[in-house]
């Protein structure tokens, strides 16, 4: 596995893998449908932002990013991974 930074294009995967993500948590479809626009990584935010992409060879573990509010201060905005993975990780 290794980390690379996100690009533009990746804005798709990032925003599905959020939405599978979150939905493993059992939020009523509603909840995810009113959380969208949180949940939707668009390729500007991967522009203005740091993203960076867990990846096994050509598949797309999880990602994070993060942001600096001001000198010293760093927020990190996102932290996915795989629903799949978090289940594997809850049965062992």
């Amino acid at each position: 596995m290794k980390i690379i930074a996100a690009i533009p294009m990746d804005s798709e995967a990032l925003t599905n893998l959020t939405i599978r993500s979150k939905s493993h948590w059992n939020y009523s479809k509603e909840q995810i449908e009113a959380w969208l626009e949180d949940l939707t990584i668009t390729t500007s935010y991967i522009e203005e932002k740091q993203v960076f992409n867990l990846v096994n060879e050509t598949v797309l573990i999880g990602y994070y990013s993060y942001f600096k509010r001001n000198e010293g201060d760093i927020k990190l905005d996102y932290l996915f991974i795989q629903y799949i993975l978090v289940k594997v990780m809850e049965n062992t």
